[in-house]
């Protein structure tokens, strides 16, 4: 049971062609839009692949950063000097900082001996 409003009696009956006309006008539209999404998208791949020796190591420098920024966070929120706080985010430091400092090691601007 369909309703018919006062406006769709008294219309004119529509001409199938330009229905259809209208119908692949806007499947040509988004067509193009497709291809342009994948061209950029190829575009961005094939660049990325070239300069994939540099983009890499920012990306992994990026993630390393975010991952460590919340321990540094709490670090510095306890008064926690700055070059502890860049120890604790290297691996080889946050061990050195949980079993203490080695003696053997020099300390900056004290002489040997």
């Amino acid at each position: 049971m369909s309703t018919l409003h006062e406006s769709d009696t008294h219309s004119e009956p529509v001409d199938r062609g330009a229905v259809i006309g209208d119908g692949i006008a806007r499947l040509a539209r988004w067509s193009l839009r497709l291809l342009l999404v994948a061209a950029g998208a190829f575009i961005v791949w094939w660049l990325l692949a070239k300069l994939w020796v540099g983009v890499f190591p920012v990306m992994l420098a990026l993630i390393v950063a975010t991952v460590l920024w919340p321990p540094t966070r709490w670090l510095r929120s306890k008064g926690v000097p700055a070059g502890a706080r860049r120890g604790a985010g290297h691996p080889r430091g946050a061990r050195r900082l949980l079993r203490g400092a080695r003696r053997d090691h020099p300390v900056p601007g004290q002489p040997v001996g």
